[in-house]
Parts: C-alpha cells; structure tokens; sequence
C-alpha cells in the first residue's frame, strides 16, 4: 500500500517534465511522417529546396559569382552542388519546433518561438550551404567531411543555441510551487 503514494508523488512532482518529453517525442513523430507523405515532399518541401536554391545562387551573386540553379542543383562558376530534402534545414527545424511546442508557454509565445526557429534555421542552413560551397570549390577533397560533420554540427549546435534564446526569453518556467510563471 505504501507504493501507490510514492507513485503519485512521482507523478506529480515530475508531472511537466513527462508531459514535456511526451509532446516532444509525438510531435517529431507526426513532423517525420509528414515529412515522409509524397504529398508534402511534392508540393512543400521540393519548392522549399528549390527556394534554398534560388537563395543559394542570389547570395553567389550578391559576391560577384557566375551563380545559376536548375531545379535543386546550383551551379556556381564551374562548381555544381544539388541540395537534397535533408540538407534545406527542414529536419532540423522540425527538431526545434518540437522543442518549442514541447515546453509550457502561451501560444503567442510558441508562435514566436516557430517564427524565430524558422527564419532563423533558414539562415543557419544558408551560411551552411554556402560554407559546403566554398569548400567544393577551394578544397573539394574535404566535401564528405565537411558536409557529414562540420556543417551538421553546425545547424544541430547553432538550432540548438537559438531554441536556447527562446526559451529563455519565452518559455514559461516556474521557479518554485506556487510560484508565477516568469516573463
């Protein structure tokens, strides 16, 4: 008889870090399958490579490069590089939106929190595409590593410390029982 109250106080005190945990697993969950349906990679997903792309050769051309993009694939001068579903950034905005709508905040605040991971992934992901670049065309023996290592760390670690941003300004943590959420 004496478990049944050690597992209510379980529950209790760790009441928000479960439901937490569980929203995060179950909204990667739906975003991952979404990310799979053919309707979605058909007309969200292709397009939004495609504006990575276009993205890509506007920048190039911004720095004075002969810069073009057929499609996903973005040629710049004599370098031809395609951009894959899984390197426009939208896995990793799918992993910071969980975040966002995983932690106790007013809706107003998550929406906030999905503009900021949004836009700025976008950018995270670009300045990653431009480095991949930049590599093919000054050093192209280190492409794999760079791509496979140095830019994935890049966005995973840069999403991270921008998720990090937002909850700390928006989240709404209580600091003590009883206690106001903050902000």
């Amino acid at each position: 008889m004496a478990k049944q109250p050690v597992k209510q106080e379980f529950w209790k005190r760790n009441r928000a870090t479960i439901q937490a945990v569980v929203i995060f697993f179950v909204s990667l969950i739906v975003f991952f399958w979404l990310l799979n349906n053919e309707w979605v990679l058909r007309t969200i997903l292709d397009p939004f490579t495609g504006a990575v792309a276009r993205v890509t050769v506007w920048l190039f051309l911004l720095l004075g490069q002969d810069a073009s993009a057929i499609g996903k694939t973005v040629t710049v001068n004599t370098t031809a590089l395609s951009i894959a579903n899984g390197c426009n950034g939208i896995e990793a905005m799918a992993l910071y939106f969980a975040a966002v709508l995983a932690l106790p905040a007013r809706w107003t605040r998550r929406l906030i929190g999905l503009a900021i991971g949004f836009v700025g992934i976008f950018i995270i992901n670009q300045i990653r595409v431009i480095g991949l670049f930049l590599v093919a065309m000054y050093r192209p023996e280190f492409l794999p590593q760079a791509h496979h290592y140095a830019g994935q760390t890049f966005v995973i670690v840069m999403g991270m410390a921008l998720w990090f941003f937002w909850a700390e300004q928006y989240a709404e943590f209580s600091t003590a029982k009883g206690a106001a959420p903050s902000r």
